[in-house]
């Protein structure tokens, strides 16, 4: 292998290396991805069931390397047994990821199961302690179509032909385990706290490209294990009128050398005459540790409406980092649809949206 040949190819690497050991995909509107942030979550809904899908777009407008993720979720929960503290639950749930970067095609996919048992504490203030365990496959993948290198150049004007590189396989599959905890407790009507901690990639795989080739090189560095990442959440709900709940929350995770806190507020609007119909609007702010240090990363605005059980939200991140001095484009756009079979709008023990 030339000079020039081991420069791209190392370079290339380096690339792919720095995708993979960044975070995993996050969402703004993450209650409603329950799944991707804390197992023990799974079955805590008003209702009999849930399907949902959420979608990010990020950077769609300023860069051609825009950032896709998207999910297809749903979990179901039964009621077990009845004790003096009330009925206990279980709750099963299932889970597709797509993480996206268009650089190259980059593509993330997978599929997770959760289990969830939640057990009453107290049947008058609906109180839960609650634990849930996930298990996942997932692949991640390459296009090297898109790729070209310095023996592919005619000498006048395009790189042409084939590449005599010698590259790793494009595409591998990993196993995966998290775990989760979680509280909660409704002392009264339409008044709700919940806290709760998890881990994701208990065991983590070596996701480099290069470790999974048969054919091993002494030149490079193929030893790039995915950071485990923590989450701790609290939320309380309570009401100011007959007509307005708010609702603060916060999120903040933690993936390697990045941390992240996300402190949003809701404000909940329904109807004097008609419970079943609800608006939700408040803002948040998401602040980052990473190279650059402890800074504000993006103001958001979102908002969403609750009918019968169906939840529909947006939300968009306004960034402010300093990428780059003209930020135009540089937001996240992020939609998310919740369906809630047989529907209890009074009975749950955590925030849907």
């Amino acid at each position: 292998m030339s000079y020039n040949r081991y420069f791209w190819s190392l370079m290339i690497l380096c690339f792919f290396s720095t995708l993979i050991r960044a975070q995993d995909a996050h969402f703004t509107q993450y209650y409603q991805v329950p799944g991707q942030f804390n197992p023990a979550l799974t079955g805590t809904f008003g209702g009999l069931y849930r399907v949902g899908i959420n979608y990010r777009d990020q950077w769609s407008s300023a860069v051609n390397t825009n950032f896709k993720s998207f999910t297809a979720s749903g979990d179901v929960k039964f009621e077990i047994g009845q004790g003096r503290n009330g009925k206990d639950i279980a709750a099963l749930g299932i889970m597709f990821l797509s993480d996206k970067t268009d650089i190259f095609d980059f593509n993330t996919t997978g599929i997770a199961l959760t289990g969830a048992f939640h057990k009453s504490l107290d049947k008058n203030t609906k109180q839960y302690l609650g634990g849930g365990v996930q298990i996942g496959i997932y692949q991640k993948n390459v296009n090297y179509e898109d790729l070209t290198f310095q023996d592919q150049f005619n000498a006048i004007d395009a790189f042409e032909g084939f590449t005599t590189e010698n590259l790793p396989v494009n595409n591998y599959g990993s196993f995966d385990l998290s775990l989760g905890v979680q509280y909660t407790i409704s002392p009264a009507k339409r008044t709700n706290f919940n806290i709760g901690l998890s881990l994701y990639h208990l065991f983590p795989n070596n996701e480099s490209f290069w470790a999974q080739n048969e054919i091993k090189t002494n030149n490079l560095d193929t030893d790039f294990v995915q950071y485990r990442r923590y989450n701790a959440h609290i939320s309380y709900s309570f009401p100011t009128s007959e007509t307005l709940v708010i609702n603060p929350r916060l999120l903040f995770m933690s993936q390697g050398p990045h941390n992240q806190i996300l402190l949003s507020n809701l404000f909940k609007i329904k109807g004097l005459q008609d419970d079943t119909k609800q608006f939700f609007i408040g803002p948040a702010v998401r602040t980052v540790s990473d190279v650059s240090g402890f800074h504000i990363e993006s103001l958001i605005l979102q908002g969403g409406i609750e009918y019968n059980g169906l939840i529909f939200g947006l939300s968009y991140d306004h960034n402010l980092d300093d990428l780059f001095s003209d930020r135009k484009g540089l937001g996240a756009f992020e939609l998310s649809i919740n369906i809630l079979g047989k529907y209890e709008n009074e009975n749950t023990f955590c925030p849907t949206f």
